[in-house]
């Protein structure tokens, strides 16, 4: 996101100057992004990042300086952003940011100087700085093999025994079965600890209703289409009845790899159709 604010000033400064879009230029399009990527990256240690492409079209050169104060304007809204995110994550969590021992960056992104300050003014503490925000992530990992394989975590002080120590993944974001209207209705809660299993009853919504379909999602958004859909459970051979008598149990099963089975049962016949959802994108994220 910070790399396509630059993109979209560098686009828009070329086209004041030189009366040429280039975003339908693929080749063009591709120098730009990666001299957004640099000019991004230098910022972070300068104060002015200077891009030049020469023959970017025809004969122009592409020649604009940007200093960090534009940058930092231009990406206001992203550092706000990543701050509403924290402050979510803490509420979640029921913290506050002076129970937060450290904190520690991930991704190569939190180098920019405004997101260090508006982290460390809102959590009240200096962040660490001795550990690589590229690397820390597979030093985690690392940590949780070790945890995993029952072997001891050794600081040059202390020893802590693996086996107490144990890390529970959850889901990041909610599921749900879609509904009539265009609704969504939460089965599992975002942050639930997996593995997990709930259901929730439905029934039909017109007379003599024999089928009931729906799509599995995933997101807090109340309105259905505006979360992603993961797959589509189909409970057909409903028996026969008046709308709102028949009671479907829909039920969603995450297990310890985060693949989801979900049913979905007809209590008056037992009749049952199921789905299985390997790995859905940003299950875990």
């Amino acid at each position: 996101d910070f790399d396509r604010r630059v993109v979209e000033y560098l686009l828009a400064e070329f086209q004041k100057a030189e009366g040429k879009d280039l975003s339908d230029m693929s080749q063009a399009m591709q120098r730009v992004k990666e001299a957004a990527e640099r000019c991004k990256i230098d910022l972070s240690t300068l104060t002015t990042a200077n891009v030049n492409l020469p023959y970017i079209f025809e004969s122009k050169t592409l020649d604009i300086d940007i200093t960090r104060d534009q940058f930092d304007r231009m990406t206001e809204d992203l550092v706000k952003k990543t701050l509403s995110i924290m402050e979510k994550t803490l509420q979640d969590g029921k913290l506050s940011p002076l129970e937060i021992d450290e904190v520690i960056f991930v991704g190569g992104s939190t180098r920019i100087p405004a997101v260090v300050k508006a982290v460390e003014e809102f959590m009240g503490k200096k962040t660490l700085q001795n550990l690589n925000p590229d690397e820390v992530v597979a030093m985690g990992a690392a940590v949780q093999a070790g945890i995993l394989g029952n072997e001891y975590l050794k600081t040059p002080r202390e020893e802590v025994d693996a086996g107490n120590l144990v890390l529970l993944d959850v889901t990041s974001l909610t599921l749900g079965f879609e509904t009539v209207g265009d609704l969504m209705a939460p089965v599992i809660p975002r942050n639930t600890t997996i593995p997990t299993r709930n259901s929730k009853i439905f029934t039909t919504h017109y007379d003599n209703q024999r089928v009931v379909r729906g799509k599995i999602l995933q997101g807090e958004e109340r309105t259905a289409s505006k979360n992603v859909p993961l797959g589509m459970l189909v409970l057909d051979n409903i028996h026969s009845a008046s709308k709102g008598v028949p009671r479907i149990e829909v039920t969603f099963d995450i297990d310890a790899n985060g693949i989801i089975n979900a049913t979905a049962r007809d209590l008056g016949t037992g009749i049952m159709r199921s789905v299985t959802i390997e790995r859905p994108e940003g299950l875990n994220d």
